[in-house]
């Protein structure tokens, strides 16, 4: 999210509205970081995360620390409404009333605006990206978003909504996606293919220190420094959460982490995408801001 926070799904696990970031069943299955995820076309050997400059798990090797994510590593295209992407067209049915938000927004100063169209953010199908923790009967997942400011409890941003699918049942899709006002340039995604790999990535600094006894901090603290000083480099820039727009895995919190519960059930949300900006080639350790990262409840893979 723009300048920090992150934003949120407060949706229960009915598996049409919101659901799971990580399933807590199956999950997203450990394989070794740079492993691409089978899909149709040919993935440039340029995306691939490159090794860690250090053995993670000599620093930290408590398995809860480890997590497998999926990059997706959007390129600019014309993907179509049945394939995977980011920004791209959505399977929509074509008798499914598209959403709309009618919240106030903060960066829209002047007189109420009418209902904004939600634009897509992206939509995965569990063919090209199996360990995504569909519901049962459903194999794809779409994340829409209002792209204006919502000032919300936990967080400041664009306004996401999330829906899983079940792409055989499909048959009629609506035409184009509903005309809107002039919206927030940098919350439009731009279409785009996408390249998924599976990855490996650590939690941040804050949610790593307040994960671990006092005890393991202060040896953890030790050899980070000592590495640090040897070479350089830090923990969060080079080791940390896996960069880029990814499902799954630990947040890029750009704030301490604020895990929210669901306001239906009261369970804790868990991970389902971070979306962000823009992704250096050339910087592949370099933060950059986080335009959303955004949370929904887990359920059981079928």
């Amino acid at each position: 999210m723009p300048g920090g926070g992150v934003a949120f799904a407060p949706v229960c696990s009915t598996g049409v509205v919101g659901s799971p970031a990580v399933s807590r069943s199956g999950g997203l299955r450990a394989v070794p970081s740079g492993s691409p995820v089978p899909v149709s076309r040919e993935m440039p050997v340029e995306l691939h995360t490159p090794a860690r400059p250090l053995d993670v798990a000599s620093v930290l090797p408590q398995a809860a620390m480890r997590a497998e994510t999926v990059r997706l590593h959007p390129r600019p295209g014309s993907p179509t409404c049945r394939e995977s992407s980011v920004g791209g067209p959505l399977l929509w049915p074509a008798d499914e009333p598209w959403p709309v938000c009618a919240a106030d927004h903060t960066d829209v100063p002047g007189e109420p605006q009418p209902p904004t169209a939600y634009l897509p953010v992206a939509q995965i199908f569990t063919a090209d990206v199996p360990s995504l923790p569909a519901p049962s009967g459903r194999d794809v997942v779409q994340v829409l978003w209002c792209p204006y400011e919502h000032d919300r409890e936990y967080e400041v941003g664009p306004l996401p909504v999330v829906r899983w699918r079940d792409s055989t049942t499909i048959d009629r899709v609506a035409a184009r996606l509903p005309a809107s006002l002039a919206v927030p340039a940098d919350h439009v995604p731009r279409p785009c293919v996408v390249h998924p790999e599976r990855a490996v990535g650590y939690p941040g600094m804050d949610e790593l220190v307040d994960s671990l006894p006092a005890a393991e901090q202060a040896r953890m603290w030790e050899r980070l420094e000592e590495w640090e000083d040897e070479t350089g480099r830090n923990y969060q820039g080079h080791l940390a959460d896996a960069p880029g727009i990814k499902l799954g895995g630990h947040p890029g919190w750009t704030q301490p982490p604020a895990w929210p519960d669901c306001p239906g059930c009261d369970r804790r949300m868990s991970h389902l995408i971070t979306v962000l900006p823009v992704v250096r080639t050339d910087r592949p350790a370099q933060r950059f801001r986080t335009a959303a990262t955004i949370l929904a409840l887990p359920t059981l893979r079928r």
